[in-house]
């Protein structure tokens, strides 16, 4: 189990990548798979391209268990929250 994580990212195409890197890299420390990781990440990935709006921040929150990792993601008034198990 790791400590939570947060990151808070521009939508601008330059740094929301940033997003997708962190939550992968946070998945593979909590001990999952390099493809779910992978697939985890991508999913955050996309719920940054999809709420991310122009001149806002991206908030992603990380946690774990030893069951799942979860991303809140959140711009804008809206959300999405992802797991891994």
């Amino acid at each position: 189990m790791l400590p939570p994580f947060d990151l808070s990212v521009p939508s601008d195409d330059r740094y929301r990548p940033l997003a997708p890197e962190v939550a992968t890299k946070y998945a593979e420390l909590a001990g999952r798979p390099a493809d779910a990781a992978q697939a985890f990440g991508a999913d955050v990935g996309d719920a940054s391209k999809r709420l991310g709006k122009p001149d806002q921040n991206i908030d992603l929150k990380l946690s774990s268990t030893d069951a799942a990792v979860t991303a809140s993601v959140s711009a804008g008034g809206q959300s999405a929250t992802l797991t891994s198990r």
